[in-house]
Formats: C-alpha cells, sequence, structure tokens
C-alpha cells in the first residue's frame, strides 16, 4: 500500500481533486514535503519528478491550476523554485 504522500502524487497526476482534498485534510504537512527517494520519477506528465520535488512541483508542471491553489491553501511553499540557482 503506498504511503500517503505517494498516494498525494498519484492524486495529483489523476488530477484526483477529491482525493487530494481528503489526503490534505488528513495530513495537510503532505503539502511541505518532498520526493524522498534519490533518483527521479517517471510521472503520467511530460516532467520527471526529482527527489526533493513538492507536490507543487507536480502539480505545476501537470499543469493542476486547483490543486496548487488547494496545495498552496495547506501551507506548500510558493518559494520552491528559489532553491534552484539563475
Amino acid at each position: 500500500m503506498p504511503n500517503p504522500f505517494q498516494s498525494l502524487f498519484a492524486a495529483i497526476l489523476d488530477d484526483d481533486r477529491a482525493k487530494v482534498k481528503e489526503l490534505l485534510k488528513i495530513d495537510p504537512g503532505l503539502a511541505q514535503r518532498g520526493a524522498e527517494k534519490d533518483g527521479s520519477y517517471e510521472s503520467r506528465i511530460a516532467h520527471w519528478i526529482y527527489s526533493g520535488d513538492t507536490a507543487l512541483h507536480v502539480a505545476a508542471a501537470g499543469y493542476r491550476v486547483e490543486i496548487a491553489r488547494m496545495l498552496l491553501a495547506s501551507g506548500a511553499d510558493s518559494g520552491w523554485a528559489c532553491r534552484f540557482p539563475a
């Protein structure tokens, strides 16, 4: 059985807003966590998911605007892009 963070990623990729809302209600901290494993993950969107990427990264890359709003309302860090050098 996948952990809650993996379930959140899957719900984002599936654009399952109800599931995202349910998972964030159970654990709002999911909005702030990053992918744990080293390496990259192939996803069903045109973007690789790398270690350290957050749910907001995935929502933004998949153009999941409503889910991104839910994540931000749950405390996702909107300054995540600042971790990359220009």
